[in-house]
């Protein structure tokens, strides 16, 4: 595919793999691109032709795919479904159109493709229950029911709130005993019991089959390792020589990473698991979503210079993402000193023009680096509730008593009409500001000691966030 156009060749069946992939994946740019090759290559298939139509209604292309439509056979399952899901628009399919879509489908003669456009127009149109109802007749229908099985996971999961996991029990069960020998289904249904229904033990039962096959499989050691430490009676001592094997396997893994520095912190080797995710940035194409949980650990990391070393590492057009992440992650955490190094890593490589200047003037304050937070205040918005507060802050205390009364009884009604007019979030954030000033402006008119620590809510970690 990265080839100009006019110089691919593909042959029909290659072209749909790749287009209904790339819909798995939702990536609309390589089904685009699958189109415009179908077109000199193959203009005559109806099964392009019909994902052409599919891809014209998912951007919201209704005529377009209509007018696809009306060059192809009524009959065919795939164009009769995407041809209802446009006259019906908006208001989705009703339980009994699908009912009246299935009725005159002959037995195990639904491809993959066609299951998986017909369980996700069921629940665009929020019937999953019809889904359930009819998961019987689907299995029969189906050229291959694993697909089936597969798939119907995640839309019964995600039901707006009514998941129904006697359901995806019988899901998982049928899949992995239609497939008995396939280590990923095992594995699926592992994760999926572990992390989606929070059962721990179901899910250990499961990987236990998929380490049946492949003892050595680095996944089904990592979700091992997860469950013994999230089951009822943790096994602390089991999940870190689970979490070790895996680690040992693939050491430049990320999931085998995360699994044996938890399983070290759970065995109350905190060092040691600083040091596997020291070692794991040292790796080719590291990936560093591994900072935030290891500066959680320890206190007194040089991040920058581990960052620096790092960002080597991993892949150029990544770099401003990871950092960016890593950033925010770090943020959520409250570990300013953190974010400050890894700021200044952001800069040096150019990074930085992506925050806003409030945010640098409050990272700066945050960890006392004033000089830097000057020219960033320079260009922060003068309305901005947070930045005023924090120039008030920088200029304490002020030589002349009645200018520093004078600069917050200005600001305060600013405060007042956030407080009436604003979002729920900015009235909250009002009020905080207005009571850590009326403290202030307290301070400063009795001529009582003034300690900026106790006021800047800053410094002491007040619900203040970024």
């Amino acid at each position: 595919m990265d080839q100009p156009l006019s110089s691919r060749y593909y042959d029909e069946d290659e072209l749909i793999d790749i287009f209904d992939y790339a819909s798995d994946i939702a990536d609309d740019a390589v089904r685009t691109e699958v189109i415009l090759m179908a077109q000199r290559l193959c203009p005559d298939s109806r099964d392009l032709a019909e994902r052409k139509a599919m891809l014209y209604w998912g951007m919201g292309n209704d005529n377009a795919a209509a007018k696809v439509m009306k060059s192809l056979p009524s009959g065919r399952f795939l164009s009769r479904l995407t041809k209802l899901r446009i006259d019906k628009g908006k208001n989705g399919l009703t339980a009994k159109d699908l009912s009246l879509l299935i009725k005159s489908v002959k037995p195990d003669s639904l491809p993959d493709e066609e299951v998986i456009q017909l369980i996700d127009a069921a629940e665009d149109s929020e019937q999953q229950q019809w889904l359930v109802d009819n998961y019987d007749k689907l299995k029969t229908l189906a050229l291959y029911p694993e697909t089936l099985m597969y798939d119907l996971v995640d839309p019964i999961l995600d039901w707006s709130g009514d998941a129904d996991f006697e359901f995806v029990n019988q899901l998982l069960d049928d899949l992995t005993m239609a497939s008995p020998y396939d280590l990923g289904y095992w594995e699926f249904a592992a994760q999926t019991a572990m992390d989606r229904q929070d059962d721990p033990e179901r899910a250990l039962g499961f990987v236990e089959y998929a380490l049946a096959i492949n003892p050595n499989s680095v996944k089904s050691l990592v979700i091992k390792s997860e469950c013994l430490l999230r089951a009822q009676k943790p096994d602390v001592v089991e999940a870190l020589k689970t979490a070790r094997s895996a680690y040992m396997a693939q050491p430049d893994s990320l999931d085998a990473c995360f699994a044996y520095s938890h399983a070290l912190e759970s065995n109350n080797r905190t060092d040691e698991a600083v040091d596997v995710y020291k070692r794991y940035l040292k790796t080719a194409n590291c990936d560093l979503s591994v900072v935030v949980p290891m500066a959680s650990l320890c206190d007194n990391i040089d991040l920058y210079s581990l960052l620096k070393s790092a960002i080597e590492n991993v892949d150029a057009n990544e770099r401003e993402h990871q950092l960016d992440a890593v950033l925010t992650g770090l943020v959520s955490k409250g570990c300013y000193g953190y974010v400050a190094q890894t700021m200044q890593l952001i800069e040096e490589l150019g990074f930085e023009g992506n925050y806003k200047p409030e945010f640098m003037v409050e990272l700066y304050f945050r960890t006392d680096r004033l000089e830097k937070a000057l020219p960033y205040l320079m260009e922060a918005h003068p309305f901005d509730n947070r930045t005023w507060l924090i120039a008030l802050l920088m200029s304490l205390p002020m030589p002349e008593k009645d200018k520093a009364l004078e600069v917050i009884d200005e600001r305060m009604p600013v405060l007042d009409a956030t407080i009436e007019q604003g979002s729920l979030p900015d009235v909250i954030e009002a009020q905080a500001i207005k009571a850590y000033a009326k403290m202030i402006r307290h301070c400063i008119a009795t001529d009582a000691e003034f300690e900026i620590d106790k006021f800047s809510p800053f410094i002491t970690e007040l619900p203040l966030k970024l």
